[in-house]
C-alpha cells in the first residue's frame, strides 16, 4: 500500500532519514559512528567584548612578526581600516611595522586564522574548522612587492624611450621592454589565483563564516538569514572596544555602527542580509 505523505511530513521523514544516515553510514569499526562532533564545532562562543578584542590581539601579533612573509589578502584593507586595527592592536605609534603588514594581519585574525607549523611548513590555520594553508601556496606582501617594482621599472623604460633618450637602440630596447613586460604580465596573472581569500579559505560550516554564536538547529528562514559569522562579530567587538577609547562613550555605539557597516562590505562584499 502506497502511503502519500504531506510537505511537513515528508520533510521531517527526510530530515530523520538524513541525521540517521550521517551516523549509520560509517562502517561499524569506525570511531564516528560512535563519537561524533559536538555541536559546539557550529557556534560561534558568546564572549564578552574585552575577551573577543584580546583573542583577536592574541592572533594577530604572531602573524605581524612574518612581517614580508604574509600572503596578499583578497579584501579591500582601506587606510581607516588599517588605522582603525593598529589602534585596536595598540599599533598607531609604531613606525617600525609595516601598515600593510598590519592590515594584513589584522584582517586575517579577524577571519579566525593563526600562525602554525605543520609537518615543517609554516601554515595559516583554523582551530574551528581544522583548516591549514601552507604559505609557500600563496603570494607574499615580499614578493608583490618586488612585483610592483619590475612593474615599475618596465614603465620607467617604456618613458625614458618615448622621449628619446635612447634613439640609437631604440628598436633593440623596445622589444627587450616588450619581453619584460609580457614575463611580468605573465608572472602576475599567475599568481593572481595565489591570493588568499580570508573568508572562502575555511570550510563553509566553520563558524567563523557560517553561523551567528547560536546553534543553526530548529531555526526558520528568517532567523537563519540574519544570522553573523563569527568574523562579523569579532570585527563588531573590535570596534566597541577600540571607539571606548579614543571617542568616549557618547559617540561609540553611531561611529562604530558606521565603520562596522564600511568595513563588513569591504571584507566580505558577498551579498549579505542585514
Amino acid at each position: 500500500m502506497l502511503v502519500k505523505l504531506g510537505n511537513l511530513e515528508l520533510e521531517e521523514h527526510l530530515k530523520k532519514q538524513y541525521q540517521e544516515g550521517l551516523v549509520t553510514v560509517h562502517s561499524a569499526t569506525c570511531p564516528w559512528r560512535e563519537r561524533q562532533c559536538d555541536i559546539s564545532i557550529y557556534k560561534f562562543p558568546i564572549l564578552l567584548d574585552q575577551v573577543v578584542k584580546e583573542n583577536f590581539q592574541l592572533r594577530a601579533f604572531p602573524l605581524i612578526k612574518l612581517d614580508g612573509k604574509l600572503p596578499v589578502i583578497k579584501a579591500e584593507m582601506t587606510e581607516e581600516f588599517i588605522q582603525t586595527m593598529a589602534a585596536a592592536l595598540s599599533l598607531e605609534n609604531d613606525n617600525n611595522v609595516d601598515p600593510l603588514v598590519v592590515g594584513s594581519a589584522a584582517c586575517l585574525a579577524l577571519f579566525g586564522w593563526e600562525y602554525g607549523y605543520f609537518e615543517g611548513l609554516e601554515v595559516l590555520q583554523c582551530k574551528a574548522c581544522f583548516r591549514r594553508c601552507a604559505l609557500i601556496h600563496y603570494r607574499n606582501i615580499a614578493r608583490n612587492k618586488e612585483i610592483q617594482k619590475e612593474q615599475e621599472n618596465v614603465e620607467q623604460t617604456s618613458n625614458d624611450k618615448e622621449m628619446g633618450d635612447h634613439i640609437i637602440k631604440n628598436t633593440e630596447e623596445s622589444h627587450a621592454a616588450a619581453n619584460v613586460d609580457e614575463k611580468t604580465e605573465g608572472l602576475v596573472q599567475n599568481l593572481k589565483d595565489l591570493i588568499f581569500d580570508t573568508e572562502t579559505q575555511h570550510h563553509w560550516y566553520c563558524n567563523w563564516v557560517n553561523g551567528d554564536g547560536r546553534s543553526t538547529t530548529n531555526k526558520t528562514s528568517e532567523e537563519l538569514a540574519k544570522r553573523h559569522p563569527g568574523w562579523s562579530i569579532t570585527l563588531e567587538s573590535i570596534l566597541k572596544c577600540t571607539n571606548s577609547v579614543t571617542l568616549g562613550d557618547s559617540s561609540v555605539s553611531q561611529e562604530s555602527d558606521n565603520q562596522f557597516n564600511t568595513f563588513r562590505n569591504a571584507l566580505s562584499p558577498r551579498p549579505q542580509q542585514s
